[in-house]
């Protein structure tokens, strides 16, 4: 119910509903906000995993299906990877062994490009 502001429990931590922030609660004690929030479900029997963001679903999924999208780009060296910064580890053991990258950048670039990646 409305109070004499016509705010239903905002900001007003005694009233049913608020919270001293002033963030809008439901009944249960969770923000409102949170309620609406699309969630992305792993459909993969017996896995009850959910996330607020589809790019995590889909890292996730790789657990299950064992794709390893990430590959190292040095010619002798053929590993993959689930995980972009698994590549990125790996790509700094090559370059600590003196090897030339094979996109030509140069040992300090190499680094920036890593992060940018």
């Amino acid at each position: 119910a409305p109070d004499s502001t016509g705010n239903e429990g905002l900001a007003d931590p005694n009233h049913p509903g608020g919270d001293p922030n002033g963030v809008q609660l439901d009944s249960d004690g969770t923000p409102a906000s949170k309620k609406t929030r699309r969630m992305y479900r792993c459909t993969f029997p017996d896995c009850d995993k959910e996330f607020a963001k589809n790019y995590n679903l889909k890292a996730h999924v790789r657990l299950h299906t064992g794709e390893k999208p990430f590959t190292c780009p040095y010619p002798t060296c053929g590993k993959s990877f689930m995980w972009k910064s698994s590549l990125r580890s790996h790509r700094q053991s090559h370059s600590s062994q003196g090897e030339i990258d094979p996109t030509g950048a140069p040992p300090q670039q190499q680094q920036q490009q890593q992060q940018q990646q």
